[in-house]
């Protein structure tokens, strides 16, 4: 059952969608503030968001800015409600990367039948259809992994050895195989070997620590597919997965130049591959990062971030991004 949660400070307003969505089959939560709008979100765990544009003493752009700003949210549909109907209201609501814009007063049926098609249409950025072997030593890594993915629609299992991994990926089809390097009876080499001679086709992630190169070259050598380091969690794990099935979303990140956390953001990303525009914002104006399949493809910022720009642009070069010079245009 699909989860929704729905911030609007008039009471009539959510008493009617609650029964209304309630009716046609989802899972309502409904909220007349937004404050702890974060850890509401973190604690319900919502498909979607329908949230009011106007609210105090947090209003629905500081909402789906904070949503943008985390990756673990950045990708959840959020739909703004708003009394403003005029065309630029709209067109703002749209262009900011929402997915959809509907105007008050609105008609149910019409409601029911958005929320569904952007719903329907959020599966193919998900892993609904992916099943998954998760094999690892470590039992609170494995708990996690198992717990936000399932949360996300993976279907999953998880083992601790070898012997047990075959077993089960011999009695029903798996799409990825992730294991650790090391097992309770044996390596995640070992298992690829075994894993490929029964089926090539099926794909194999082996988690690393940091500057394990050897274990790369030995991963290479049996046919690994993907390596993923473990200091990039759960979420490294996601973008591998939609990366390696082609389902990326194709939409806005917005994070907040002022957060520190934004230059590790874009480093995940370009480690992961992510294809898109990374929309970056503050007080004095807005700029954006273009990149496909982790390749940054141009940055554009206007003048009065020439200075900001100009510090990203540094600090990416430290990492060993290659950009020239001429494609910051400022």
């Amino acid at each position: 059952m699909n989860r929704i949660l729905i911030f609007d400070d008039e009471h009539l307003v959510t008493d009617i969608l609650q029964d209304f969505l309630k009716g046609c089959g989802f899972n309502v939560k409904c909220l007349n503030s937004a404050a702890s709008a974060l850890s509401d979100i973190r604690e319900f765990k919502p498909h979607l968001i329908l949230c009011d544009l106007i609210m105090e003493p947090v209003g629905g752009l500081e909402v789906y800015y904070t949503l943008k700003r985390n990756l673990d949210t950045s990708t959840l549909p959020f739909v703004f409600i708003s009394s403003r109907s005029e065309k630029e209201d709209i067109l703002k609501g749209l262009e900011i990367g929402a997915d959809d814009y509907i105007t008050k007063p609105f008609d149910l049926n019409d409601l029911n039948v958005r929320l569904t098609y952007i719903l329907r249409k959020q599966e193919h950025y998900t892993g609904h259809h992916l099943r998954l072997l998760f094999v690892e030593s470590n039992q609170i890594i494995s708990k996690k992994t198992e717990n936000e993915l399932s949360r996300d629609g993976y279907t999953i299992y998880t083992t601790d050895r070898v012997a047990e991994a075959i077993k089960i990926f011999n009695s029903s089809p798996f799409d990825v195989v992730i294991s650790g390097t090391k097992l309770a009876d044996g390596s995640g080499t070992t298992l690829c070997q075994q894993v490929k001679s029964t089926n090539p086709d099926v794909k194999f992630f082996l988690l690393l620590s940091s500057g394990n190169s050897d274990m790369v070259a030995e991963g290479v050598k049996v046919g690994v597919d993907e390596f993923v380091y473990k200091n990039l969690g759960v979420d490294g794990l996601k973008l591998k997965l939609m990366r390696l099935t082609n389902v990326i979303p194709r939409r806005e990140l917005v994070f907040d130049l002022s957060r520190k956390g934004v230059l590790e953001v874009l480093k995940t990303c370009e480690i992961n591959g992510f294809s898109g525009k990374l929309t970056i914002t503050s007080p004095a104006g807005t700029g954006s990062i273009l990149m496909k399949r982790g390749e940054f493809i141009s940055m554009t910022f206007n003048q009065y971030r020439e200075a900001e720009a100009l510090d990203i642009l540094s600090t990416l070069k430290s990492g060993n991004i290659q950009l020239e010079p001429e494609e910051l245009a400022i």
